[in-house]
Order: structure tokens, then sequence, then C-alpha cells
């Protein structure tokens, strides 16, 4: 995600101290429908988020729809650039620009032109810590619907972010950060420039949670690098929970409390975030050009987003 330091496949992240759980009986049984394999693609969910149950063909054409936006932008990347392609889902609600209330343009899922409104990133504190109970249950917890992911990865970081002096057109889709690893002393500081390709804003008109999925590029920086050399704009607290299913599914999901300050004011805003980020295997299908491969992992992609949703609806339901 955005804020996660990159590392090459099967290699561990420095700043991460690792806590592996056992596979949960309920993940497996809820998420292996969307396993990826060489032979087996994956299978459609029978319990798809809201009313997409009612209208199968409906949702399944969209999802299409959304492979193909999504590759026709992949395909125009510099094959040098594939590495650093980083593509995630956020979750919250899709607010107008200007009167900052959730829009609601059609009864069905859709895109929303960018220039139109914004996603606001967050859950409420209740639903967030509704997802940690179901990834990290009590061992005499009796709640219903419960599961362990394969790994938990608990990290506390820094991100300093920093903004180019005269920045040209294109240099505003870019922004610089620096991460540190608050737990460790020994740890270095990670300097990340960020391109963003794209991003796609999805309506959810029977959900309480919209999604924006984002295509950009993260590439290593040098420290002396220019941007560094001047004050940050903001500093970002996060702790972070990470979770990952091994082979079952191509992603992971992060669960991140955020302490927000901007530079020169003493205050500080807190927000819950949930993120689904895409594992690099799926870089190997853009070198190769296989649309078919990455639209197997991008199903897998969506009905993992459709699941974060269902369990947003029910925490929805019970508060009211």
């Amino acid at each position: 995600m955005p804020d996660r330091y990159k590392t090459s496949p099967n290699k561990r992240n420095p700043l991460e101290s690792v806590n592996t759980k056992n596979c949960g009986i309920d993940i497996a049984r809820k998420l292996e429908s969307l396993h990826i394999s060489k032979t087996t693609k994956p299978l459609e969910s029978p319990n798809l988020c809201f009313k997409a149950a009612k209208h199968p063909k409906i949702v399944k054409n969209f999802d299409k729809h959304v492979c193909k936006l999504i590759w026709a932008h992949l395909a125009h990347i510099e094959k040098p650039s594939v590495p650093h392609i980083e593509i995630e889902m956020k979750f919250g609600t899709i607010t107008d620009k200007t009167t900052h209330r959730r829009m609601a343009c059609r009864n069905k899922p859709s895109t929303i032109q960018n220039s139109n409104g914004r996603l606001v990133s967050k859950v409420s504190k209740k639903t967030f810590l509704r997802f940690q109970e179901l990834f990290c249950p009590k061992p005499e917890s009796t709640i219903k619907n419960t599961f362990s992911a394969v790994e938990q990865i608990q990290t506390y970081t820094k991100d300093s972010v920093y903004n180019a002096k005269n920045r040209s057109k294109a240099e505003k889709l870019t922004s610089w950060r620096c991460s540190e690893d608050l737990k460790s002393k020994e740890s270095e500081r990670n300097y990340i420039k960020k391109i963003r390709v794209k991003d796609f804003l999805i309506h959810y008109p029977h959900s309480p949670l919209d999604a924006k999925i984002s295509i950009s590029l993260e590439i290593p920086q040098c420290g002396t690098s220019a941007p560094f050399q001047h004050s940050p704009i903001l500093r970002r607290f996060k702790n972070r929970s990470s979770y990952s299913f091994g082979n079952r599914i191509p992603l992971h999901l992060d669960l991140t409390e955020v302490s927000t300050e901007k530079i020169n004011s003493s205050h500080r805003s807190t927000t819950y975030e949930v993120e689904v980020e895409m594992d690099t295997i799926f870089k190997k299908a853009i070198l190769t050009n296989d649309e078919e491969k990455f639209g197997e992992y991008m199903n897998s992609f969506l009905h993992t987003g459709d699941l974060i949703r269902k369990a947003a609806m029910r925490e929805n339901t019970v508060r009211t």
C-alpha cells in the first residue's frame, strides 16, 4: 500500500517484526474460493456483497469492465517501470468535491470521474475494531465468522511527506516520503518517490463503503534528492497490522490507525483505514502481456473487496 515499504518477493521487510499465526478454518472457508493456481481460476463467491447476489450478471460484467480499465492503463507503463507498480484498493465514501456529501449516481456499481468526487478513505472506529476482532480473535471469542490470517505483521512507522518546489503539471501527480520505523532504532530511513498513474473511484450504492483502486509507481530514492532537502508538509504516524494469506490469495490486507499532523500546526487528527494491496505476482502477467492471468488476480482482488464491504454492512446493520 502507499505507505508500505517495498521488498523483493520472498524477502521480509526489515522494518517489520513478524508474528506468524496458524491459518484459521474460517478464513480458509471464506476466502479459498479466491485462490489462484496454475490450473484453477478463482470461483465466483456465492455470497456477493449486498444485492449483488440477486444480480450476478451485472456484478460480473462490472468486474470485467473494471479489469479492462485497469489493464488498459497498465499496458502503457514501460517495462523497466513494471517492478515499481503498486495496485491497491482503499475503502471509505466517495463525496462530492463541492457539497462534501456522499455521491449517489446509480442503483448499481459504477465508476465516478475523479474530477467530480474524492474518496474519504476512512472507516468508523467501531467498524475498524470489528475487523481487528475478525482477524485477531481472543481464544475465548465466540463471535461468529471470526477467522485468523496466515501471517500477521505489526508495524509502527512515521511517514514524513514532502513536496517539490516549483512543480510542473506532471510533478503534481508525484509525492515524496521518508518512512521511519519507530520500533527499531537500528533500521534505516526509506525514501520513496510515488507517481500516481491512475485512480478509479467505484461507487457501491447498497454498501456503506465505496472504494478507490489506485495504480502507482513507488520508486526508491536517495535521501539527498532535492525534495528531501526541504521541510516536510505533514507527518503521519501509522500503527498498522498487515495480514497475508499464503498462496491462497495473492494479496494482503492492512488495518491502520493513522495520526496525521500538519507542519506548523498543533492539531493532530486520527483516522482508521482499511486497504488491500495486490502481491507482486501480478507483475509477471504484465511483463508477459498475459491479460487473462491478470484478470484472475483482479477477480480475487475485487472479490476480497466484496467480503470487506459485506463485513462493514453487517457491522452497520448491528449499529442501527
